[in-house]
C-alpha cells in the first residue's frame, strides 16, 4: 500500500516537471522568433494575415523600452528631414523626380510578391535601395492617360472620396503652374494612422504622363501629436497610352512610415494597399468616363 502511494506520488511529479520543461521550451521558441534571422522574419510577416502582423507588432512594440513619459523610443528616432524652405522646393522635387525614375527603370534587383496580371491585380514587385525596401506596382486601366493624369494632377483634394487607403487630403500651398504642396493623411490599418506632407510635381515626359512627389516640411502643418508624421521618399506614378482608351500605369513607393517596429512587420499589408489602390483607381476611371 505504502509503495503504491510512493509510485503515484513519484508519476504525478514527473509529470509535473514535464509540463514544466514543455512550457519553458514554448516560451523560449515564442522569444526566439522575435530574435529570428531577417530572412526568416520576412517569410513569417509576409503571411498576408493581417491579424497575424498585429499580434506581432503588439509583441514586438511590448518589448521596447519606454522613456519617462511612457512613449515608445522609436527606433529611427533622429531620421533625416528634407530641406524646405520656399527658394529650395523645385530643386528638392527636381533631385527626387530623377532619383525615382532612375529607380523605376532599373529592371535589375526587383522580385514580384504580389498579382497574377497587369489585368488584374496587377503586379507588385519589392527590392532594397538605401537601406529601404522599396514597391512597384504595374497595371493596366481602362482609360486614356490625358483624362486620368489631369484629374489626378489638379485635383488632389478629392483623392479621399475614391481612395480608400487616404481618410483626408488637401493642397496647403500652390509653388507654381505644376506644382504644389499637399497634406494627407492615411487610414489607419494595423499602425496608426500616419500623415505627410509632400511637394508634387507633374509633366508629360516622352511617352510617359508623371505625378512625382517628396516628403518636404510646411509651416501650415507642422507635426500633430495626433497622428505620426511619416516620410514619403522619391515617389511617382506614371502613365502612358497602350491603346484605345487603355494605359499601362507604374507606380514607385518609396516610404518611411517612422514605424517602431520593422518594415518587415506591415510589409504584406503595404503590399495589400497598392493592389486596393490599383483597385480603387480603376473605379475610379470607370467613374470618370460615365460622366463623359
Amino acid at each position: 500500500m505504502k509503495s503504491s502511494k510512493w509510485t503515484t506520488l513519484s508519476r504525478c511529479l514527473l509529470l509535473v516537471l514535464v509540463i514544466l520543461l514543455v512550457t519553458a521550451g514554448v516560451t523560449h521558441v515564442t522569444r526566439s522568433n522575435l530574435k529570428a534571422p531577417a530572412d526568416d522574419l520576412e517569410e513569417i510577416y509576409e503571411s498576408g494575415n493581417p491579424h497575424v502582423e498585429a499580434l506581432k507588432v503588439a509583441e514586438y512594440e511590448a518589448n521596447l523600452p519606454q522613456d519617462n513619459k511612457g512613449k515608445r523610443l522609436l527606433e529611427n528616432e533622429g531620421r533625416s528631414k528634407k530641406p524646405a524652405s520656399n527658394n529650395q522646393y523645385s530643386e528638392v522635387i527636381t533631385n527626387a523626380q530623377k532619383s525615382a525614375m532612375a529607380l523605376l527603370d532599373t529592371e535589375a534587383g526587383w522580385t514580384k510578391k504580389r498579382g497574377d496580371s497587369l489585368d488584374g491585380e496587377g503586379l507588385v514587385y519589392t527590392r532594397t535601395a538605401e537601406g529601404d525596401t522599396v514597391f512597384k506596382l504595374e497595371g493596366n486601366i481602362d482609360i486614356d492617360a490625358l483624362t486620368l493624369y489631369e484629374d489626378m494632377a489638379m485635383k488632389p483634394q478629392e483623392v479621399a472620396t475614391w481612395n480608400t487607403n487616404v481618410v483626408e487630403q488637401r493642397v496647403l500651398e500652390k509653388v507654381d503652374n505644376s506644382s504644389d504642396i499637399v497634406y494627407s493623411l492615411s487610414r489607419k490599418s494595423i499602425v496608426s494612422n500616419r500623415d505627410f506632407v509632400f511637394i508634387r510635381h507633374w509633366e508629360k515626359k516622352d511617352e510617359w504622363y508623371l505625378v512625382s512627389s517628396v516628403s518636404v516640411t510646411h509651416p501650415s502643418k507642422p507635426e500633430d501629436p495626433n497622428y505620426v508624421r511619416a516620410e514619403q521618399k522619391p515617389t511617382v506614378i506614371r502613365m502612358k497610352e497602350i491603346g484605345p482608351n487603355k494605359l499601362r500605369l507604374e507606380w514607385l513607393l518609396h516610404v518611411d512610415l517612422n514605424l517602431s517596429v520593422p518594415m518587415m512587420f506591415v510589409k504584406s499589408s503595404l503590399l495589400q494597399a497598392m493592389t486596393t489602390f490599383l483597385k480603387d483607381l480603376r473605379g475610379h476611371a470607370a467613374a470618370l468616363l460615365s460622366h463623359t
